[in-house]
């Protein structure tokens, strides 16, 4: 199930990452602000649900997602009440939650290499970076947990059921995009 969202979601994917810009020679203050304020944009009203429907699979120990991106937020002096309201994707399914949870949970992984970026070149920004860093040196393991769930639920579900949680992977990069469409 993983390989048939990660292909399906590829271009999204990729597109919202050049749009981003945040590799070694783009990042700024300002662009790290504006990535935060689109995940929490996404992110803030989808964790609930999204915890509600997988548990274990998408919880976390400690501070959740959406304390994180308010605390990251906070630090550099924005409030998650200046986000722009994005277009969110449906939960009213594990299939609708395992799409979105995909992109939620993956994005972390892109985060850490953000973080290191950030750490080198922005000095303001290691107070902002609780988000990036949710799991810590767990993320490996938190991510392996997770999509070994969602390959255990592809391999038991219904075809409509793989073709939504496809769909809701597309759904959420879709938010993300118009999320960020807002900020600029």
């Amino acid at each position: 199930m993983r390989s048939e969202v990660r292909e399906a979601t590829r271009t999204q994917h990729e597109d919202l990452e050049r749009r981003l810009a945040l590799t070694p020679g783009d990042i700024t203050l300002d662009s790290y602000r504006r990535f935060l304020e689109m995940t929490a944009s996404v992110v803030i009203p989808l964790e609930g649900p999204i915890a509600e429907r997988l548990g274990d699979l998408f919880r976390v120990e400690g501070a959740n997602r959406a304390q994180r991106l308010t605390s990251d937020l906070a630090a550099l002096g924005l409030s998650t009440r200046a986000t722009p309201p994005a277009t969110l994707p449906d939960v009213s399914s594990h299939a609708d939650a395992f799409g979105i949870a995909y992109v939620l949970q993956g994005s972390l992984l892109g985060g850490v290499g953000i973080a290191q970026i950030l750490g080198k070149h922005l000095a303001r920004a290691e107070t902002s970076m609780s988000y990036l860093t949710l799991y810590g040196p767990h993320l490996g393991h938190a991510w392996q947990r997770f999509t070994a769930g969602l390959d255990a639920f592809g391999a038991t579900a219904a075809p409509d059921e793989r073709a939504r949680t496809i769909a809701a992977a597309v759904a959420t990069f879709a938010a993300f995009d118009s999320a960020l469409t807002a900020l600029s």
